[in-house]
């Protein structure tokens, strides 16, 4: 395992924090107009509740991207020492 091999992954966990942050803000936005525009409460509630999903999956990415550092690390150490014999 190389440090390059990892920038793709690197660069999808940037994407998708990146997607989620944007989703989050226009359906904020949506939300709104709906609201005060249209008054309708059955599209109000949904993207509420599409708004407490991406928030609930954006408190996850720390804790993913915790995991995937540690994967390296391990990865880096037992690498470092010979591997793993059978």
């Amino acid at each position: 395992m190389r440090l390059e091999e990892l920038s793709g992954a690197a660069l999808a966990f940037v994407v998708i924090g990146l997607v989620i942050a944007f989703g989050a803000m226009i359906t904020a936005d949506v939300q709104q107009t709906v609201e005060t525009d249209y008054g309708d409460s059955v599209a109000n509630d949904t993207l509420g509740d599409v708004l407490n999903a991406l928030a609930s999956f954006g408190g996850w990415l720390p804790l993913l991207a915790l995991v995937i550092i540690a994967v390296v690390i391990i990865g880096f150490l037992v690498g470092g020492f010979g591997g793993i014999k059978q």
